[in-house]
């Protein structure tokens, strides 16, 4: 009878330990997955962090060498130099400095070009676009918002601007100071200068007139140069044809025929267009780069683009260049076309484009 009883006790015991034991097991399998669970996205987390600091040192590489390029290297009609030169060989005795297409130049039209390690960029010589701050901007914006808008719209949009950045406080008839920001719930104006063109959203009616059909064309051809003359060589085929009265067709053909060689006249524009007799005004136009550059950098796969206004200073008291803004804004999902050659030739980036 007891020697039963110890072996049914026995029998138990031996279950209760088998099961703990199983439990133990599986709690150990469960940690065990966890632990690999956590080390697994532990490893993930360090290997974007990793792939962030490659991307950020790249586009900062990248930044620094065009940089350098801008305060070294000199322009022509067809854009930035990548090979240094001696003086002699484009000024003249006279010193008349020639500024014919050398070859090679990275051209400052916005055209998007590889940098290190996936990184691409671009640079748009302010001349290319409306001066937000230029004195004869609200002209061209004038011209153009008129065939967009009614003339009453364009009108306040205009004068909104106007009163936006002057230094006085009067209003104008079409415009808006302090009274009419503050009946709107906005921040009262600063009259003075925009500083990015980002600012462009404060000004009273611009906000809301930049997320219409016609908002990508202002935000892509203007910036806050004080240009007052737009750069034929630089602008984009949208301005060309809003400031020329030209269509899209010719406006493209522009563009290719500047690509083969750049304007130096409006003849040049006219020549190119089969047209008899140039029709532009002379004065409104330029065809050398300005010395502001607009300079944008982001990765192959990043959702961020980062802007930079700078002004090239020679011997300036600030060095080579100032900065006039820096910011990242979030990245289109526009097509890009990238130029394959020209960096890679000039031996400037190591990392040429792959082959289609």
């Amino acid at each position: 009878m007891d020697a039963s009883r110890q072996r049914r006790r026995a029998g138990a015991q031996s279950g209760f330990i088998l099961a703990t034991t199983l439990w133990i097991v599986a709690a150990v399998a469960l940690l065990a997955a966890l632990f690999h669970g956590y080390i697994e996205r532990q490893v993930d987390q360090a290997a974007a962090l990793q792939q962030r600091v490659r991307e950020s040192l790249a586009l900062e590489a990248t930044a620094e060498t065009l940089r350098y390029l801008l305060a070294t290297r000199r322009t022509t009609f067809a854009g930035l130099t990548l090979r240094p030169e001696d003086q002699g060989g484009y000024i003249s005795s006279e010193g008349f400095v020639d500024a014919s297409p050398v070859g090679g130049e990275l051209r400052l039209d916005g055209t998007i070009y590889q940098g290190l390690q996936g990184i691409r960029f671009s640079m748009q010589d302010m001349g290319g676009l409306i001066g937000l701050n230029s004195p004869s901007g609200p002209d061209k914006m004038r011209a153009i918002l008129t065939r967009q808008l009614s003339r009453q719209q364009a009108l306040e949009l205009v004068g909104a601007l106007e009163d936006y950045i002057d230094e006085n406080l009067t209003r104008r008839i079409n415009g808006a100071e302090r009274g009419e920001y503050l009946y709107a719930g906005l921040r009262e104006p600063t009259n003075w200068y925009l500083r990015t063109q980002s600012e462009l959203d404060a000004v009273l009616g611009w906000k809301q007139f930049l997320q219409t059909e016609q908002g990508p064309f202002w935000l892509a051809n203007t910036g806050i140069s004080h240009a007052s003359v737009i750069n034929v060589n630089t602008a984009s085929p949208e301005l060309l044809s809003a400031l020329l009265y030209i269509d899209e067709v010719q406006a493209g053909e522009l563009i290719e025929a500047r690509r083969e060689y750049p304007f130096r006249s409006l003849d040049g524009v006219a020549d190119a267009l089969g047209i008899q007799d140039s029709r532009w005004e002379e004065a409104a136009f330029r065809f050398y780069p300005a010395g502001d550059v607009l300079l944008k950098l982001w990765c192959e796969d990043c959702n961020w683009i980062s802007v930079e206004s700078l002004q090239l200073t020679e011997n300036g008291f600030y060095g080579p260049w100032l900065v006039y803004h820096r910011y990242r804004k979030p990245r289109d999902d526009r097509h890009e076309q990238v130029e394959p050659a020209t960096l890679v030739a000039g031996n400037l980036f190591a990392d040429p484009l792959p082959p289609d």
